[in-house]
């Protein structure tokens, strides 16, 4: 597994080429997992005005999403329960 901070700083609606999965929302933070078909999965922090403060990249594309989540839990404490599968379709 490899971690790394990729895009901190950026606005939450100027990441747009990974496919989103999951998101989660808690106090004044917003949390995405968002999948890279060749990478893995990047974990996004966001604060309440949109601003990118944390991301990692987990380049893990069989159990990225689990790891993300732990991530999250631990680091910021999102339930795993909190999560919800983000749905493309109308």
């Amino acid at each position: 597994m490899e971690e790394g901070r990729v895009r901190v700083g950026i606005r939450h609606n100027e990441i747009e080429e990974h496919s989103l999965c999951f998101t989660s929302q808690i106090k004044q933070q917003e949390f995405e997992i968002r999948r890279d078909s060749e990478l893995g999965y990047y974990l996004y922090v966001f604060d309440k005005t949109g601003l990118c403060t944390h991301d990692y990249l987990i380049m893990d594309l069989e159990n990225g999403i689990e790891i993300c989540k732990n991530m999250a839990q631990d680091d910021f404490g999102v339930s795993k329960e909190n999560w919800i599968k983000y749905d493309a379709r109308p």
